[in-house]
């Protein structure tokens, strides 16, 4: 049973991080769409800079909604557990 629990308390811990990481590269994408949107003459770049930002945003929302998906998972599976 602490193996279940150990278990669920890592993939929780993974999610809440993947999460953490994923909020901080989107914030980092808004700054750049920002930035992008203030720009003048520099459009190109900041546009460039704020793609880059988009692509890396959507990576980590991938990685958190896997590492969010293992929490539940696990979670499950240990309150099935429970019940036999």
């Amino acid at each position: 049973m602490q193996d279940t629990q150990d278990k669920v308390k890592v993939a929780q811990d993974q999610a809440v991080a993947a999460w953490a990481n994923w909020e901080a590269v989107n914030n980092s994408c808004r700054e750049a769409y920002y930035t992008f949107r203030k720009s003048v003459g520099g459009e190109g770049e900041a546009y460039a800079r704020y793609t880059e930002a988009c692509l890396n945003r959507d990576a980590y929302y991938a990685e958190a909604m896997e590492t969010a998906e293992n929490f539940w998972r696990q979670e499950c599976n240990a309150e099935a557990k429970k019940k036999n």
